[in-house]
């Protein structure tokens, strides 16, 4: 996960930019699990398609609550030629 930033800082939370890039030569599909504040968890899988314009691809995803944790390929089901850095969690303040 090579960036995250959410839109607003105060409680009226609108959603986040995510951002997934793939440094290698094989473009596979995205699964992405999205944590939440309140315990939930959503996934989303975005195609393989995102790659045929570059290898960076960002996002917007609405979200009513604080995203606490994003995590790229949540089962461990494809090769990742850097795994640690398939995670990003919130920092507490």
């Amino acid at each position: 996960m090579d960036l995250f930033r959410t839109f607003n800082d105060d409680e009226a939370y609108s959603g986040a930019l995510i951002t997934v890039a793939s440094p290698g030569a094989l473009v596979m599909p995205v699964e992405l699990e999205i944590g939440y504040a309140a315990g939930s968890a959503e996934r989303l899988r975005l195609p393989v398609e995102i790659w045929h314009r570059s290898r960076e691809w960002t996002f917007e995803h609405q979200a009513d609550q604080p995203v606490t944790v994003i995590r790229i390929d949540p089962d461990g089901y494809l090769p990742d030629i850097r795994p640690s850095n398939g995670r990003w969690k919130r920092l507490t303040e």
